[in-house]
């Protein structure tokens, strides 16, 4: 059995905006590897969800994203969190959220948002920015 490791996404005003539970996956080639099976609590200050599929999530402490993978074997979906101090120290792993995300569906059509924000910042296509 692999080891739990607490996940938290912590946002620019340090506060904790997301956290969740995994199996700390062997590291490759310096990315730690989090393996989420299905039923996995994802906790924030909205109150969260449970996962229905497994996911694996990738950190890196010499990357400015991490990346996620979720969703049904033939439905695939990614998404990039653009962040900063990424520190695996197990059994605990944080990051900060740059509140730049970036989402490709299992068509492949890419998105991006900061869902944290007021509503002229949520998923757009890839040609918009959080700015405008």
């Amino acid at each position: 059995m692999y080891p739990l490791i607490r996940v938290n996404k912590r946002i620019p005003d340090g506060s904790i905006w997301q956290a969740r539970r995994g199996y700390l996956l062997p590291t490759i080639e310096g990315w730690t590897r989090i393996y989420g099976p299905t039923g996995t609590r994802w906790s924030n200050p909205l109150g969260g969800w449970t996962t229905q599929h497994d996911g694996l999530s990738l950190f890196h402490p010499d990357r400015p994203y991490t990346i996620s993978c979720h969703g049904p074997v033939d439905q695939k979906r990614f998404y990039v969190d653009i962040a900063h101090r990424v520190r695996v120290e197990p059994p605990l792993l944080e990051f900060f959220d740059l509140f730049l995300d970036v989402m490709i569906d299992p068509s492949g059509s890419v998105s991006t948002g900061c869902p944290r924000t007021p509503p002229r910042c949520r998923p757009r296509p890839m040609t918009s920015t959080c700015a405008s």
